[in-house]
């Protein structure tokens, strides 16, 4: 043989180990590569996402604990569900200090309930001078419950004022208010 055969030969043999290492060795373990490449990216991202989520509840306990101080201010808006009668009392007391008189509608029948709060449908008819039902009308605000009023409607007859106020209470159990 002559050494131009056996070089060309040598060359060949070599050329071809490449390429069986190439596609034996090298390309599984460049796919294994890529696809531990995309499974960290893919874990980073997650770990990104935990980690504003885990952020996002500490704000949320912070918040919560801000706003802790204030529960039973706010849990005094609702009316004690058995209670309403405290209310209309407190409602007939302003009333009588004020020298008006009212007429009230408190709908337990047709109320809503919407999570876990019952609504409660008011209507306030009043009838007294101006300044009266103006007074009245302030002292109404100044309660703690919550009347979230949608309607009011202002007559006269005779010298009297005639308010009317429809709107809605807020109502809950014992055990929600705790």
């Amino acid at each position: 043989m002559s050494l131009k055969l056996k070089t060309a030969i040598i060359v060949s043999l070599n050329i071809l180990l490449i390429i069986v290492i190439s596609l034996v060795i090298i390309l599984p373990i460049t796919r294994d590569i890529k696809k531990i490449g995309d499974a960290i990216y893919k874990e980073r991202v997650d770990l990104e996402k935990k980690y504003l989520r885990g952020q996002l509840l500490k704000k949320t306990v912070s918040d919560f604990e801000k706003i802790k101080p204030q529960k039973d201010r706010l849990n005094a808006i609702f009316i004690i569900e058995g209670e309403e009668l405290k209310f209309v009392s407190r409602l007939e007391e302003i009333a009588s200090l004020n020298n008006v008189r009212q007429t009230i509608e408190l709908d337990t029948k047709n109320s809503e309930i919407q999570e876990g709060i019952k609504i409660l449908p008011l209507k306030i008819t009043t009838q007294g001078n101006f300044v009266s039902i103006m007074k009245y009308l302030t002292d109404l605000e100044q309660l703690n419950y919550y009347f979230n009023i949608y309607s009011v409607r202002i007559g006269t007859e005779k010298d009297l004022i005639i308010a009317t106020l429809d709107g809605k209470i807020f109502s809950q159990g014992k055990e929600e208010i705790k």
